[in-house]
């Protein structure tokens, strides 16, 4: 028990640690951003692409689900790398 605790402690101190970090160094944090930014681009092309797929095999939709998708959750419409305001 006193193990898991210590572990969990210093799991705990590490994200405090990297959440500071990434804080201060604009830079690091831009560039982390930039890897949020990108997952969420690929996410939503991939799934958009494997649940419109059901569309167009069981529903004969013409890709209408992938649009429809697409638009919702904005597709890879990014501009990289992405600008921030100061």
């Amino acid at each position: 028990m006193k193990d898991t605790r210590k572990n969990l402690s210093l799991i705990a101190l590490g994200i405090v640690l990297m959440v500071l970090g990434v804080e201060a160094a604009t830079p690091l944090a831009d560039y982390f951003f930039n890897w949020v930014v990108w997952m969420h681009a690929i996410g939503s092309m991939a799934g958009c692409w494997y649940i419109g797929g059901w569309g167009i095999v069981f529903d004969d939709d013409d890709g209408q689900m992938i649009a429809d998708c697409n638009a919702l959750f904005s597709g890879s419409q990014v501009t990289f790398p992405v600008e921030y305001a100061e």
